[in-house]
This record gives structure tokens, C-alpha cells and sequence, in this order.
């Protein structure tokens, strides 16, 4: 269940203030079996059983303030802010040894099932308040942005099984800069640094909490959207960057209690994007994109998963889309799209020991529209390829989602 607000204040034409609110509840409660290790003959594969149930409570709200003006030729936009986040986690998990299964003749015996809260038991309590503020200045052909916020958190994880209460401050400050130049011909080179604070709710499999994942990352790249357009392609921007992304305390598989997480030393990515949208002859709008990282481990407590590749994370995806609107009537509209999707190929464990197969798959679009109201399909994998989407381990994988289709009614007013 979710609910929530947003509310927009015009003080004056060159100020608004906004503010948003949301309330989220999720109950958990499932239980199933988990494959946790394969045997040394690797003809069948040792099982856990696992019994959790839980709730979680998050609340957000957010202000902020944006203001226009000008200092002589210079025009400024300041956004300032403040936002809370309150969580609440209850976890409580039971797990046990399952019957094995023969993976060439398997046989499906009862199941013994743990007892609530045998494992784990522990309530997560955690605040975050963060004040930021913006900047953004355009001088000329020059447009800089310069950004920092302050996150101040406190938690609390009790452990309800031994009594354990483990207290946490963390505070940070994060910023970014941008600097963009806009030339006459539509070439805009561009460059940013910025960090990043996230801090992250949950426990390991002996109830200490995970601390924050930080990081840092700066790109350079160049944006081109030609001044008039060319042989009927119009309103188009190409983008090129490269980037280099580095994440300390990334949450990972624990590779002892499967059905937990660890948090590693660090993770760099380097790599490159291209990115084109636009409108082509007759009419056809496209998104294209390709990507090409190396992610890699940079350090860990396992001196074998250092230079290794971190497990679900492609060096290659790219995407096409194309989409085509006809107007029937003032009245009618209606429009079709296509496109296509590929995912290379990912680590399946860590260290790595196989790869799973890349994948590409199709998807669909379809509108008709009547003044303000419209009727949409969206469909992906529309040919309903099954493929492995992931592993993290030689015994821990899952499926792609099949075939999906989602109609939507909206109203406009």
C-alpha cells in the first residue's frame, strides 16, 4: 500500500515552492526452498528451507524552493531544500536443512518447515535528513551546475534473539559539477563529478547492519543537436560520454548463507554510452542507445574475487525503439511502436566460474486516443523468449520474466 501528496506553491512568477509526501506499508510473508550447494559429484544439490515473514514502513516527505533571477548577463535558477525518510524494518526469518535432490532422478520429499523467527529476529529503525541546494548559472554559452547536500542518519538494529541493540550515525556531504559549453554548430562538450551517500536498510546473516554505500563518478562527453535539420530528420540529439564510476560497501550474495548479503570492499566501472532520439522521415520517432562497461572488483575481503567481474552486470547492452503516430481525425488519434532490447553476456559467480548466455528480446506499444482519453497496450517480451535473466552462484539463478501485457485506461483534463 502506498499513498502520498504533492503540492505546488507559485509565491511569485520567478518562485515556487514544492513539497511531496508519500507513505509506503509492505507486508511479507512466503515460504519457500533454495538451492544451497551443489554436491561434490554435482549430481544433486543440498537444500534450505526458509520461513520469513516481516513488514516494512517508509515515509518521505520533501520541500524545496526554486527561484529565478539575474546578476547582470548571468541568469541563475537556486533550489534549496530539506527531505526526511523514515524506515522500519521487522524481519524475521526461520531456515533448516531440506531434503537433497537428485538433479538426474529427483525425488520430492515433505518438507520440514522452521520455526517462525528461528534464525533471525530483528527490528531496523532508521532517519535520514538531508538539506541541499542548487545552483544552476548560464553565462553567455557556459551553463554550470554546482550542487551539495547534507545527509545526517541514525539507526537502530535490535536483535531480538540475543538482545543486541547496534546504533549507527552516519553523515556525509555529497556534491556535483557540471560545466557545459553550447556552440553555434550544436556541439555541446560537457563534463561532472559528483558523489553519492545511500544508506542501506537490512542485515547480514549474524544481524549486523550494513552500512552506506558510497561513491564517486566523473564523465566526460560531448551533445549534438544540429541547428536545423538534416535531410527530414528533425528535433534529434546524439550523445557520447565515457565515465568512470567507483562504489565502496556494494551489497552482494553471501556466498556461505545464500539467502543473505554481504557488503564487499569496492567496485569500479569504467566504460562508454552513445544515445540518439529524434524524429526520422515519414513521421518515425527513434531511441537508440548502446553501452559498454567493465565492471570489475577492486577490493574485498576474498582475495580471489579481486579483478573479477561482479556477477549480473552486462559489458554490452544496447536498444532501438521506434514508434510511428497517426492522426485519423481532430477527434482520433492513434500510434504503434516497436523495438528491441539485447543484454550481454554477465558474470554467473564471483569468483567466475561460467557466463550467462546475452539475450535479446522484443517489445510492443499500441495507443488509440479519443480527445483526452486513451486506451494503452504495452507489452514486453512479446515473443515470450525464456532465457536465464541472472545468477549469482552456480546453484543461484532465475528465470526471465515470460511474456507480460498491461492495458491501461487514462483520462485527461
Amino acid at each position: 500500500m502506498a499513498v502520498g501528496y504533492n503540492v505546488v506553491r507559485h509565491i511569485l512568477p520567478n518562485w515556487t515552492v514544492t513539497q511531496n509526501m508519500r507513505y509506503a506499508h509492505l507486508d511479507l510473508l512466503y515460504r519457500f526452498v533454495t538451492t544451497a550447494s551443489l554436491s561434490a559429484d554435482q549430481k544433486s544439490i543440498n537444500r534450505t528451507a526458509l520461513n520469513q515473514q516481516g513488514n516494512y514502513n517508509n515515509v518521505t516527505l520533501d520541500t524545496r524552493s526554486a527561484v529565478l533571477f539575474h546578476t547582470g548577463a548571468i541568469h541563475h535558477e537556486i533550489l534549496t531544500g530539506v527531505d526526511f525518510r523514515s524506515d522500519f524494518l521487522a524481519n524475521r526469518r526461520g531456515q533448516r536443512a531440506a531434503p537433497a535432490l537428485n538433479l538426474y532422478a529427483p525425488v520430492y520429499r515433505a518438507i520440514t518447515w522452521p520455526g517462525y523467527a528461528a534464525t533471525t529476529s530483528n527490528n531496523e529503525t532508521e532517519t535520514d535528513t538531508g538539506i541541499y541546494a542548487q545552483e544552476q548559472a548560464n553565462w553567455q554559452r557556459w551553463y554550470l551546475t554546482l550542487s551539495g547536500r547534507g545527509d545526517f542518519t541514525e539507526s537502530m538494529t535490535v536483535n531480538n534473539l540475543n538482545g543486541a541493540r547496534t546504533p549507527q550515525n552516519n553523515n556525509a556531504f555529497t556534491g556535483r559539477v557540471g560545466l557545459v559549453y553550447q556552440s553555434v554548430i550544436g556541439l555541446n562538450p560537457y563534463v561532472s563529478y559528483a558523489t553519492s551517500f545511500q544508506p542501506q536498510v537490512g542485515t547480514t546473516f549474524s544481524g549486523s547492519a550494513f552500512v552506506p554505500t558510497t561513491g564517486k563518478q566523473i564523465e566526460v562527453g560531448v551533445k549534438y543537436k544540429p541547428v536545423k535539420s538534416l535531410r527530414g530528420i528533425d528535433n534529434f540529439m546524439l550523445t557520447a560520454d565515457v565515465f568512470n564510476l567507483v562504489q565502496n560497501n556494494v551489497l552482494t550474495a553471501d556466498q556461505v548463507n545464500t539467502s543473505f548479503s554481504v557488503q564487499t570492499g569496492q567496485q569500479r566501472t569504467r566504460g562508454f554510452e552513445f544515445e540518439g532520439v529524434g524524429r526520422l522521415p515519414y513521421k518515425i520517432d527513434f531511441m537508440a542507445s548502446f553501452t559498454y562497461q567493465d565492471p570489475r572488483v577492486t577490493r574485498s575481503t576474498v582475495a580471489a574475487q579481486v579483478g573479477q567481474r561482479p556477477v549480473a552486470i552486462p559489458s554490452h547492452m544496447a536498444s532501438l525503439f521506434l514508434k510511428r503516430d497517426v492522426a485519423f481525425s481532430f477527434l482520433w488519434q492513434a500510434g504503434l511502436g516497436a523495438g528491441v532490447r539485447y543484454t550481454g553476456n554477465t558474470a554467473g559467480s564471483l569468483p567466475l566460474t561460467f557466463s550467462v548466455p546475452s539475450q535479446l528480446v522484443w517489445d510492443l506499444q499500441a495507443h488509440i486516443d479519443r480527445g483526452r482519453t486513451r486506451i494503452q497496450f504495452n507489452g514486453t517480451n512479446i515473443a515470450n523468449r525464456k532465457y536465464v535473466a541472472m545468477c549469482t552462484r552456480e546453484v543461484a539463478c532465475a528465470w526471465a520474466p515470460g511474456r507480460a501485457v498491461f492495458v491501461t485506461l487514462s483520462q485527461r483534463w
